[in-house]
């Protein structure tokens, strides 16, 4: 007896219409994405924290630059200063300059210019004098929305001032320039 195999198509090779057990069932390619997607999720959300962790850390380390930065300047303009004043309100002319908070920033006036001190992010700034080994010390409190900085400045020219002041502006007389 001859075998006769029946052909439904001439270009449906013979092979082809053998059941091949070689591959993957539907049910096994649905389980791998499910897995695969869980592990993408995964890996994703962790991405997602440590990016979000970076930008808070650098926000964090700015608002703080911001702030040394902005004391710092303070200290280098008013350490050798003859006359301190501190106010809640404007002190020029009779001060030659002036510091205070201005649009979330630290501005110097001289009557004349103004020249801006700090970034944008400072909220609100405190001057304080106080006594200390008969010398003076100016108090400055810095404060942004997260953080706070406090410096001390020594005096170094001032011989008398009446202590326990504060405010919210600083004004100071420098000594003459030398020829």
């Amino acid at each position: 007896m001859k075998r006769v195999s029946i052909c439904l198509s001439p270009y449906i090779p013979k092979k082809a219409l053998k059941k091949d057990e070689s591959g993957f069932t539907l049910m096994e390619i649905i389980t791998v994405i499910a897995i695969m997607s869980i592990v993408i999720g995964m890996i994703f959300s962790f991405l997602v924290f440590n990016v979000d962790g970076l930008n808070y850390g650098s926000g964090q380390t700015k608002e703080q630059a911001n702030l040394r930065m902005a004391a710092l300047r303070i200290t280098e303009e008013i350490r050798n200063s003859t006359e301190v004043k501190l106010s809640d309100v404007s002190l020029l002319p009779a001060m030659e300059y002036e510091i205070y908070l201005q649009n979330n920033s630290l501005m110097l006036d001289n009557g004349s210019s103004t020249i801006t001190l700090s970034g944008d992010e400072i909220s609100s700034v405190n001057f304080e004098l106080k006594e200390h080994n008969s010398r003076y010390l100016l108090i400055i409190t810095l404060e942004t929305q997260g953080n706070t900085l406090d410096t001390e400045v020594l005096l170094n020219n001032i011989s008398s001032i009446d202590v326990d002041m504060s405010g919210e502006r600083l004004g100071f007389n420098l000594p003459p320039l030398s020829p």
